[in-house]
């Protein structure tokens, strides 16, 4: 009786041992919504102005069942993207027409717990519309290191 219930005691031991050294996200510390943004927008624009936009590194932020919706944005069509992978679609089509945004000015910044904000402005949209500034704004909902929802409204206006 002592015996098992020694072996039963150290097979909850060893159990416990073999959770808790457990790699991945059980313990590890997920970025912050601030480390989140910061990444998401150095992959926007990676380095000079002439180097593309790192979409790998962009899509890192997102998790798989992310949500991206865009409004009726001044001609420009509206998306609603279930999932990273119709996430990437449309920025691996932006990205391929822009390059990068390393012209893109943000205008303000608001990072609270598991919410961020940003407004920018956008000179010719990134070459896409020459003689307008896009105006805009997104929104993401961070939570344990991804973004989990990211809502987007642009306004193109003539210079």
């Amino acid at each position: 009786m002592k015996k098992n219930f020694i072996c039963s005691a150290l097979s909850v031991f060893v159990m416990c041992l073999g959770v808790v050294a457990l790699p991945g996200a059980l313990y590890a510390n997920p970025r912050t919504t601030a480390e989140v943004l910061q990444n998401h927008l150095a992959a926007f624009c990676p380095g000079s102005p002439t180097d593309p936009a790192d979409l790998d590194r962009f899509m890192e932020d997102y998790h798989r069942n992310a949500i991206g919706i865009t409004g009726d944005n001044s001609g420009l069509p509206p998306t609603h993207a279930v999932g990273a992978e119709e996430i990437r679609a449309n920025f691996a089509g932006l990205f391929a027409a822009v390059g990068n945004g390393c012209d893109l000015v943000l205008t303000q910044q608001v990072v609270d717990g598991q919410y961020a904000f940003i407004q920018w402005v956008w000179p010719d949209l990134g070459g896409l519309a020459p003689g307008f500034d896009a105006f805009g704004t997104d929104t993401f909902i961070v939570r344990g290191g991804q973004i989990r929802l990211q809502t987007a409204f642009i306004f193109l206006a003539p210079r």
